[in-house]
């Protein structure tokens, strides 16, 4: 009997360890990869209008976790970006300097649904938007807030996120709108750059975001310019997101 019992006892405890296996969270563990492209202009007073070209890419490990009774995930990913490039201007005497420049950006984010956040630091040869416009920054902070849901409405503010840490890098406040059966994004709002003329201390910036099948996503960013002496930044992506 007591045999039986101890039986009967193991058989439901296996059981509820099971159906608690079956409903606790599935977690995925995913490797990113994104290439990417910016060009932009600087109205440096100091040294002469530049423009910047810069290529690179970004990857990334994601920890993302599912819980049984959710319907979204929760991510936390790690990674690196590194990039490379020129700057280019016509000195006084309209004869051409050309400098180069590169940067690695180390960054960790974690993403729910309804808020996101990302903090990191570039480091290398990022491009002449210190003191006196003609010092060559070396180091500066990655920062990234969101409030709201990806698939729908939200707000985001940023710092020299994605690959905007090189040439000029903007502080951007954005309302974004995402759609729950369609796999766009897009965001547009407001852009303050590191160096601008007085006059075009802020301009205008718009975003948008596409999947192509499961995995690949596409990305473009644009801060036009509005007259002579605005700054303006250009950039895409192409990349593996699972």
């Amino acid at each position: 009997m007591k045999r039986r019992t101890l039986c009967t006892g193991l058989l439901l405890l296996t059981l509820a360890l099971a159906a608690h296996a079956q409903s606790g969270p599935a977690v995925q563990h995913l490797v990113l990869g994104q290439a990417h492209l910016l060009t932009g202009r600087t109205p440096n007073a100091a040294l002469g209008p530049e423009t910047y070209r810069m290529a690179g890419g970004t990857v990334a490990y994601r920890n993302r976790r599912r819980e049984a009774d959710a319907d979204y995930n929760t991510d936390v990913t790690v990674g690196l970006r590194a990039g490379a490039g020129h700057a280019r201007r016509t000195a006084a005497n309209n004869g051409i300097q050309q400098r180069p420049l590169w940067g690695l950006n180390a960054f960790a984010a974690a993403d729910g649904r309804y808020f996101g956040a990302s903090l990191g630091g570039w480091l290398g040869r990022l491009g002449y938007f210190r003191g006196g416009e003609s010092r060559l920054a070396h180091a500066l902070p990655q920062v990234r807030a969101r409030g709201g849901r990806l698939d729908g409405p939200h707000a985001q503010l940023d710092y020299a996120d994605e690959f905007n840490g090189f040439g000029n890098p903007p502080l951007r406040l954005a309302a974004g709108l995402g759609f729950p059966t369609v796999p766009v994004l897009l965001r547009a709002g407001a852009a303050i750059p590191t160096l601008a003329a007085e006059g075009s201390e802020v301009q205008l910036f718009a975003q948008v975001q596409a999947r192509l099948g499961r995995a690949l996503q596409v990305q473009a960013y644009w801060q036009p310019r509005f007259h002579a002496t605005a700054p303006t930044q250009l950039a895409f992506g192409l990349g593996y997101v699972p």
